[in-house]
């Protein structure tokens, strides 16, 4: 196993072991400290019925404030120690979850691959600022 694999291998045992219960992480469990984001409105989540998996989900979440995490981790039989972070589209405008994220990480799950799907906040005025926020955040806590 490579140096490389080690480290993500370590941080996927670690993150299991932490979020066993849960596997929804907070990127701001309070708020973002450089940029608070503050809807009016509260988040919204549309099921849309046209591409639904086999769930019956095609979820798409709008307004969102709070952003989060969801680890996705492979079996431990399957587990390959390669990781992914996923940040399905929308355009900041919303957050196709399951399509574009949930659903994927199921697919790499199968192949022995882990997955972090990130649900990150919509409509900000300074998205890209916050986006790289946000993306920063990600990175340390999946490396953590």
């Amino acid at each position: 196993m490579t140096g490389f694999r080690r480290i993500v291998f370590a941080l996927i045992l670690s993150v299991s072991v932490l979020h066993a219960s849960d596997n929804t992480i907070f990127l701001w469990p309070d708020k973002n400290p450089k940029i608070p984001i503050k809807h009016e409105q509260k988040e919204f989540v549309e099921n849309r019925t046209a591409d639904q998996n086999e769930f019956g989900l095609n979820r798409s979440y709008s307004f969102v404030s709070q952003p989060t995490m969801t680890v996705h981790l492979a079996d431990a039989d399957k587990n390959t120690g390669v990781a992914v972070v996923l940040f399905p589209g929308g355009g900041y405008t919303r957050v196709v979850l399951d399509k574009e994220g949930n659903d994927i990480a199921r697919i790499l799950n199968e192949n022995g691959i882990s997955a972090f799907v990130v649900k990150y906040s919509t409509f900000p005025k300074n998205f890209r600022q916050l986006a790289k926020n946000e993306f920063d955040k990600v990175r340390q806590i999946v490396l953590e």
